[in-house]
């Protein structure tokens, strides 16, 4: 029946594989991946969904009408909501990918609606020019093909031609505020273009508000994903990484970035004698910081909470994630 099934998009060269969720209806997660980091299909008989449990996923015939929309608790049709992913799926910062996938299953635990998922599913989409070229041309087509209310982006990138209303996510303009990392006329277009062709704009601070500006600007701050709220193993956060400094240590997310003035951060660090573990960095010879180049999401709950203070110091940051998340684990 309608509210039992799962749907996936019309297949062909360059388009990506999608389906309706049901929000109140248990329906299993996951996005279509490119080779090698995992694929989402029809489990076989007899075989559990390696994405969650009751997901199914199958490609219609071409030209195939999306499923009737299913009846809200208020008895009229819920909203479908269309949610480009391309962050699970694509390079994008740590901290992008948790709020994708953070707000998709918000929705889902909200039990209302429908969410449509979108992301590319072509490896040669995923590059530069393939991403914006899907983004433009393939991503409103399907959210159409959907029959989506809306569709929202969680990146200022967004598709400037579509009939299906856009939500347009703007996490900083950074260069109100004289920082130049991402801060070329690229993104400097995204901004103002979104004003003029999405229907509103979600910003996450009343700051970025402010600097936005825009007509149709909406304060929607991030919350914490459910893992930094639970209980947590450091033990297994030190058989992971062995070489992690005890306490007392200062903690930099993400420090891979300019913006967030990692330097900066380990001369205070050397004034009080404490040392520093910077995440996303690679090294750079300081002996009083330890540089991990990649950590496992799972491992970051352990990690702030290790950590006897967590340091942000960039100047242009729209909220401060990390923040957060240090906080929720009580750092």
């Amino acid at each position: 029946g309608a509210s039992g099934s799962a749907w996936a998009g019309i297949g062909g060269e360059g388009y990506a594989r999608w389906r309706v969720r049901r929000g109140g209806c248990g329906m299993g997660a996951g996005v279509a991946r490119p080779p090698g980091m995992g694929t989402t299909r029809a489990p076989a008989e007899g075989e559990e969904s390696a994405l969650r449990p009751r997901d199914r996923v199958f490609a219609p015939e071409p030209g195939k009408d999306p499923p009737s929309k299913i009846p809200s608790r208020f008895g009229f049709p819920a909203l479908r909501i269309a949610l480009d992913l391309t962050p699970l799926v694509g390079r994008f910062p740590t901290s992008i990918e948790r709020v994708a996938r953070g707000a998709r299953d918000a929705l889902l635990a909200a039990r209302e609606g429908e969410i449509v998922e979108l992301a590319p599913s072509d490896p040669e989409d995923l590059t530069r020019s393939g991403l914006r070229r899907w983004r433009q041309r393939t991503l409103p087509r399907l959210a159409e093909e959907a029959g989506a209310d809306l569709l929202h982006t969680f990146c200022s990138a967004c598709p400037l031609r579509s009939r299906v209303p856009v939500v347009q996510t703007v996490h900083e303009l950074p260069w109100k505020h004289g920082v130049d990392e991402n801060a070329g006329l690229v993104h400097r277009a995204w901004a103002w273009l979104g004003k003029r062709r999405a229907r509103a704009q979600c910003v996450p601070s009343e700051g970025v508000a402010r600097d936005l500006a825009g007509p149709n600007v909406h304060v929607v701050p991030w919350g914490v994903a459910p893992e930094f709220l639970g209980e947590v193993s450091v033990e297994a956060l030190r058989e992971r990484i062995p070489e992690l400094p005890e306490a007392p240590f200062v903690l930099v997310p993400g420090g891979g970035r300019a913006k967030k003035r990692v330097g900066a951060a380990i001369e205070g660090a050397r004034g009080a004698g404490v040392p520093v573990v910077v995440t996303g960095s690679k090294s750079n010879g300081d002996p009083l910081a330890l540089h991990l180049e990649h950590v496992d999401d799972e491992l970051m709950p352990a990690l702030f909470e290790s950590a006897s203070a967590t340091c942000s110091l960039a100047n242009s940051e729209g909220f401060g994630l990390p923040v957060l998340e240090s906080l929720a684990r009580g750092t």
